[in-house]
């Protein structure tokens, strides 16, 4: 089976060429990682004394969410979509990696590029 990204592009670009202005780098994206990223820090020193009720609650909620957020800036940062310059992507990357547990931004890339072939 064909990789569904490029002929899905086609298709779309096909109906709607003024998305192409959407392409490129998004400048808003470091905001977007240093302000979750600072949102993790302040939640796990604001939640620490918490009773586990309510830290399960905000880890859930707040956390996840967070979390989620920051594999999604993950993926763009693999397609190079944060900065024009490559190490800014990764070293961006790696920043929104250290509230997750596991590192793998570096490595994401390379599986994640398979994935488009």
């Amino acid at each position: 089976q064909a990789e569904p990204h490029a002929s899905r592009k086609v298709e779309i670009l096909k109906a709607h060429p003024e998305i192409k202005e959407l392409f490129g780098p998004e400048p808003l994206t470091k905001y977007c990682v240093a302000g979750t990223v600072a949102l993790q820090i302040f939640m796990a020193v604001w939640t620490q004394d918490w009773s586990w009720p309510w830290y399960l609650a905000a880890v859930y909620v707040v956390g996840a969410t967070a979390n989620h957020s920051l594999f999604l800036a993950i993926h763009e940062l693999s397609h190079f979509l944060g900065f024009k310059d490559h190490t800014l992507n990764k070293l961006c990357g790696m920043v929104a990696n250290w509230p997750i547990v596991f590192p793998y931004c570096i490595t994401f890339k390379e599986y994640h590029m398979a994935h488009h072939r």
